[in-house]
């Protein structure tokens, strides 16, 4: 530090005068203070802040350096990144760095050319900053240095700075004379103010923001009445923040001077002085009477603030002009100024309105709910909406929802603009795989508007059911199968599956276990079945009914009921009890020298369950004989046999031998008659069934009786017969020979 103090000592500095209110140093003091260019500033507004030391001769400081300088962040910004020598004596080898966000200057350090032969008062670097909002900033030292040439670091205080940022003045203030009673005024604030305190009276200009207040507040516009005529008023105005509570600190000024007394006066103005127009109505017609006391024709105009403008000539002493303004806004303040001038004389008339709300351009909607052309949509939807939107911002007084057949849905009275207009679905079902067509009408108080017609379609709703089912032949028991799948869009509820069962079975058990059971039925429940879903039932059912009549059909039905529709399933094919009986002989003819018979009997069950204890029952005729039985267990007389069980599809044979007796004495046979063998074939599940065979008798007999008759033994006469018709036959060919001959070699030609 020695080393740049001894530099430092080269170092020549300026004197900086003492300003008035400056700090005097004390004997054997060093200070550092900084100094504001303006203590009081408005928003926008640079200062230019000086770093200055002061010390009396004994410290003799020679140099500095501020590791750290604050001001409040926010209110000032540095506009200059470094600090500057604005001394040609002085040098600042380093200028340090700002920062505005935090608000600190950091390294900042200089010493004097040449040592100081006079004064102790000097400027040390300058820095300069703007002003970017309102309040108070704060200029704090943090640790800083100051040397001697000698001595070195030297004892010293700091002087910190403050300086206030106030409102920025008015942008604007205007005056406009509009009678002998009034001025229009027109202000806006500056930067950092919400307000304009406006203060106004006739003499002076006010001195101060609290001096003739005629107005406070947010507008922009003003009128000055009951005023005096052919008088000037003075004006000035004044930025003011409320929330800081302060003033600018400068402001605007302008005057104006009312009218003088005029022969001219206004009356039945319309609309009414500070009136209110009607909702929806944005051409508004204005007019007024203009009379003149002394007689004159006038000549007048009227200007507006939206542009219009139109004069006209009055005749004699009256004159009414009217006009109207239109495409104005709605809830809008409009002016509408009326001079009237006769020679010399003028007059004014000026008047404003605020036009009503609603109207404009129409409401709008968008947006629907359920949207226009959704499919898969529930039956009972939960809301319809839309979403509402209104250029010139007005409300909304309801919003009506309809079917296309103009039956309303519901009603919304709570609409925001913009925003979503909504009303729960009807409290009524619609109906499946329906196509329905719907609008919404806006009512904003003025002009209603229709959307466009949307449409949606309903949940189709669909289920397969197929039924299967299989016998289980040995036991005399039915597995059936119902498989039902939601095939449609719409979740169901309450599903009910049906089985109709047939008088021949009874229900035994199901997997689920069946809700409702009654005769001839059984019933499940599905509460809930939810598009794509399958569901599979398996039922199990008992034979109940036995010796049924041969090719019985058991049958069977099932169904899905969801509320008032019914999907009814493919019946599958009928099981039955059904089985056939044949029987044939080895021979068909009885001859003179058979001896015996054999019969085969085939049973064949061409059913669906197994028959069970099959027994074959014979008839035997007189002629035969009991020999032997093959594939079955005769009883003790020999004419039933029992063949036990007969599977599906399967044929069981039994053979059955007997012997001729028709040589016996009284056992002949009559040559061509037959003889008859009834079989009968019964099961414990089936009615007994019959098949008859026969065998022809063509044995030689004991016993040919001859008849004969005379007329068929008179040979001559016969004879005769035949010859007389054999010659007439040999006459009629010998005549159909001689013409085929002649027309075969053209015998007959015709000639020249």
């Amino acid at each position: 530090m020695l080393g740049i103090v001894l530099v430092l000592s080269l170092i020549n500095i300026i004197a900086l005068p003492m300003q008035a209110g400056d700090y005097e140093p004390q004997a054997d003091s060093t200070v550092m203070g900084a100094l504001a260019s303006s203590k009081q500033v408005e928003v926008g507004s640079s200062i230019t802040l000086s770093i200055w030391i002061n010390s009396d001769a004994d410290d003799g400081c020679q140099g500095f350096k501020f590791n750290y300088f604050n001001w409040t962040a926010g209110i000032f910004e540095a506009t200059e990144g470094t600090a500057r020598d604005d001394d040609s004596r002085w040098w600042l080898f380093d200028g340090g760095t700002a920062t505005n966000a935090t608000g600190t200057f950091v390294n900042t350090q200089g010493g004097l050319m040449t040592p100081y032969t006079d004064g102790r008062n000097f400027t040390a670097c300058n820095i300069s900053f703007a002003s970017q909002e309102i309040g108070t900033c704060y200029f704090t030292f943090n640790d800083t240095e100051v040397y001697d040439q000698v001595a070195g670091n030297l004892v010293f205080s700091t002087l910190n700075e403050t300086v206030i940022v106030y409102p920025q003045s008015p942008a604007s203030l205007g005056v406009s004379v509009y009678n002998m009673t009034g001025i229009n005024l027109t202000f806006t604030p500056g930067t950092g103010g919400d307000n304009v305190t406006l203060c106004g009276k006739s003499g002076s200009y006010p001195s101060n923001p609290q001096d003739s207040v005629i107005y406070n507040g947010s507008l922009h516009a003003y009128n000055h009445s009951d005023l005096e005529n052919c008088t000037t008023y003075k004006y000035r105005a004044w930025t003011w923040n409320d929330t800081a509570e302060m003033h600018s600190l400068y402001y605007r000024e302008e005057y104006g001077t009312t009218d003088c007394p005029t022969n001219f006066t206004f009356s039945g103005i319309t609309p009414a002085k500070g009136a209110t127009t009607a909702n929806c109505s944005y051409n508004i017609a204005v007019n007024l009477t203009i009379t003149n006391s002394g007689g004159h024709s006038a000549t007048w105009y009227i200007n507006t603030t939206n542009g219009d403008a139109w004069s006209g000539t009055g005749v004699l002493n009256t004159t009414t002009p009217a006009q109207t303004m239109t495409g104005l806004d709605h809830d809008t303040l409009y002016y509408w100024n009326v001079t009237a001038i006769s020679g010399s004389d003028k007059a004014y008339s000026n008047n404003s309105f605020t036009t009503g709300v609603g109207g404009g351009s129409a409401p709008t909607a968008s947006n629907p709910t359920p949207s226009n052309g959704a499919t898969s949509v529930s039956i009972n939807p939960a809301t319809f909406s839309v979403d509402i939107a209104d250029t010139e911002g007005d409300p909304v007084g309801n919003v009506s929802f309809y079917w296309n057949n103009g039956t309303r849905i519901g009603k919304d009275t709570t609409v925001a603009v913009p925003g979503t207009a909504s009303v729960s679905g009807p409290a009524y079902t619609l109906d499946y795989a329906t196509t329905y067509r719907w609008y919404a009408q806006i009512d904003d108080g003025c002009s209603n508007a229709t959307s466009a017609t949307y449409s949606f379609t309903t949940d189709t709703r669909a289920i397969t059911i197929t039924k299967e089912w299989v016998a289980h032949a040995g036991n005399s028991t039915i597995q059936a199968w119902i498989n039902i799948t939601n095939s449609g869009q719409a979740d169901l509820v309450n599903v009910v599956v049906n089985d109709s069962m047939d008088t021949h079975v009874e229900y035994n058990t199901s997997v689920p276990v069946a809700n409702w059971t009654g005769a001839g039925w059984i019933s499940f429940l599905e509460p809930t079945f939810k598009s794509a879903e399958t569901q599979s039932i398996m039922i199990w059912f008992n034979v109940t009914d036995f010796r049924l009549a041969n090719n019985t059909a058991i049958n069977n039905a099932a169904n899905v009921t969801e509320g008032n529709v019914t999907f009814t399933a493919t019946a599958p094919s009928a099981l039955r009890y059904r089985y056939e009986l044949y029987k044939t002989a080895n021979i068909s003819t009885f001859m003179w020298n058979t001896t015996a018979v054999n019969y085969t009997i085939n049973v064949t069950n061409t059913g669906d369950f197994t028959l069970h204890n099959v027994t074959i029952n014979e008839s035997i005729p007189a002629n035969l004989t009991f020999v032997a039985c093959h594939g079955g267990t005769a009883n003790a007389t020999n004419t039933s046999f029992n063949i036990s069980d007969v599977t599906p599809g399967s044929t069981v044979t039994l053979y059955i031998e007997f012997n001729t007796s028709y040589k016996s004495a009284g056992k002949a046979l009559v040559n061509g008659t037959q003889i008859y063998n009834n079989v009968t074939a019964i099961t414990n599940e089936t009615e007994e069934i019959l098949e008859t065979h026969y065998l022809f008798v063509g044995a030689t007999t004991e016993l040919i009786r001859i008849r004969y008759d005379s007329h068929l033994t008179d040979v001559q006469n016969i004879g005769n017969s035949v010859l007389n018709i054999l010659g007439v036959l040999l006459i009629i060919g010998s005549i159909m020979l001689i013409v085929y001959v002649v027309n075969r070699y053209n015998l007959f030609g015709g000639g020249e």
